[in-house]
């Protein structure tokens, strides 16, 4: 499975994919929201996306929601939440339930 991580901080992404490698995941970057829908809108789209709330271009929940509004015959995304703005910002969320706690 690969993983989409959407993250605009160099910082942040240098992070978190640290740690993606490390538990040896596949995984994929995008620097911003529009990034991140091209990605997750291909026939080989990541199978679960870790969404940053504030990025560029389109914000995590914007993302979520245009996930939420695919066909149904397009299979469903999970989407993680996060964002270093505040404690306690994540949320695990489907694509009927987009938004950032």
């Amino acid at each position: 499975m690969t993983i989409l991580l959407a993250e605009d901080s160099p910082v942040y992404r240098h992070l978190i994919t640290g740690h993606l490698n490390e538990w040896s995941f596949d995984f994929v970057c995008a620097k911003d929201g529009r990034a991140a829908w091209d990605l997750l809108t291909k026939p080989d789209a990541s199978r679960l996306a870790l969404l940053d709330c504030v990025l560029p271009g389109l914000d995590g929940v914007e993302v979520c929601r245009r996930l939420g509004h695919r066909p149904e015959t397009e299979p469903n995304i999970p989407v993680r939440f996060y964002s270093p703005l505040k404690e306690s910002t994540t949320r695990e969320a489907g694509s009927d339930g987009c938004e950032c706690g």
